[in-house]
């Protein structure tokens, strides 16, 4: 029997260091792949720092565009009203000079009208009877 607990006992030591050896050969498996896990993790992260990055930058250019193109509208709207204004302005100075014209007893002699007050006469014949648009003009300004 003392042989027996002898066996028994160094077979259990046997399976203990057994268990250690094979735990020992798997440990650096075990770090390896906890290491490469680590790894891909750190790269993950590391990736979708960049991919956040980018995206904000991709955001702030886009603000920035968007700012411009509105800039751009409002200076072509500001320049269209002022065009207008200009047009308006011109269109005021002819009535007036054809007023002029009209006022020194030239208004039987078209001939001599500027082409531009001819113009306006043969298509709005209101302006050859006298009235005065730029009256009208004025008290609205």
């Amino acid at each position: 029997m003392a042989e027996q607990e002898c066996h028994q006992e160094k077979l259990q030591r046997l399976e203990a260091e057994d268990k250690l050896i094979v735990a020992d050969q798997e440990a650096p498996a075990s770090t390896r792949r906890l290491q490469g896990e680590k790894e891909e993790t750190e790269c993950r992260i590391e990736k979708e720092r960049q991919e956040a990055a980018l995206l904000k930058k991709q955001q702030e250019e886009n603000t920035a565009r968007q700012k411009s193109v509105e800039y751009l509208k409002r200076e072509l709207e500001r320049l269209e009203e002022l065009k207008r204004l200009k047009a308006a302005r011109a269109r005021l100075q002819v009535y007036d000079e054809s007023e002029f014209y009209q006022d020194q007893g030239l208004k039987s002699q078209n001939s001599e009208l500027p082409t531009v007050v001819q113009a306006i006469i043969q298509v709005n014949p209101v302006y050859k009877l006298g009235v005065s648009p730029t009256k009208n003009l004025h008290s609205r300004i």
